[in-house]
C-alpha cells in the first residue's frame, strides 16, 4: 500500500512540474515581445524553476 501510495505521489509531482513548466514556457513566449517587461530576475527565476523541473523528472 506504501508503494502504491509512492507510485502516485511521484506521478502526481511529475504532472504538476510538468505542466508548471509548460506554463512557464507558454508565459515566457508570450512576454518575449514585451522586452520592458520581461526582467532579468524574471529569466533567473524561470531558468532555476526549469532546472528543478529537469533534475525532479530524471
Amino acid at each position: 500500500m506504501f508503494f502504491n501510495s509512492f507510485l502516485i505521489y511521484k506521478e502526481i509531482k511529475f504532472i504538476f512540474f510538468s505542466y508548471l513548466l509548460i506554463d512557464l514556457i507558454i508565459l515566457k513566449e508570450a512576454s518575449a515581445s514585451f522586452t520592458l517587461l520581461l526582467s532579468n530576475k524574471y529569466i533567473n527565476v524561470y531558468d532555476k524553476i526549469s532546472n528543478l523541473v529537469g533534475l525532479i523528472k530524471y
